[in-house]
């Protein structure tokens, strides 16, 4: 069976990282293809506006765009 689910922290090390933030990132089939779902978990809203000033929802959408030009030129590979 393949995976369904990743679930990571994503932070600095520092121990009680304001910043810091829980990801899950799950995977469906859907019409033969692969629906990819990604969540983030923060402490606070705070914390989430100061994420999303950062850039970072445009840095994932970036992130997302090469992954599926990785596949698409190499999903076939195992």
């Amino acid at each position: 069976m393949r995976p369904e689910r990743l679930t990571f922290s994503h932070g600095d090390d520092v121990e009680g990282d304001a910043g810091e933030f829980e990801v899950t990132v799950t995977f469906a089939a859907q019409a033969g293809k692969t629906l990819l779902t990604m969540r983030s978990c923060f402490v606070t809203a705070e914390a989430r506006a100061k994420v999303v000033e950062f850039g970072a929802i445009e840095g994932g959408l970036q992130t997302l765009a090469r992954l599926a030009e990785h596949l698409a030129a190499h999903g076939n590979q195992r």
